[in-house]
């Protein structure tokens, strides 16, 4: 099933947004990563090498997988793996 782009406001590393050259987009100029951490989800500038941003989602990983009816690794453990543990407690 295709996903269409529903983006509404786009993020970007400041430093790439103040170094932008004439003539390129910021969206050409752009050179980041998103990917799960244990906390949640990071976006990184490789140009930089820092973070942009880092969403914390609070341990809901569970309610994250059933949406997106996938498996996101919690420090190496797939969660279906940690028999109901509760994450939230142990990522404080």
């Amino acid at each position: 099933m295709e996903v269409p782009n529903e983006i509404k406001a786009y993020l970007h590393c400041l430093k790439c947004a103040e170094e932008l050259p004439e003539g390129q987009s910021p969206m050409e100029y752009a050179r980041t990563q998103a990917g799960w951490t244990d906390q949640g989800l990071q976006i990184w500038c490789n140009r930089h090498d820092e973070n942009v941003m880092h969403l914390d989602f609070k341990g809901t990983y569970q309610a994250l997988e059933e949406i997106f009816d996938i498996e996101i690794p919690y420090n190496g453990i797939k969660l279906a793996e940690l028999n109901d543990t509760d994450v939230s407690s142990e990522m404080n």
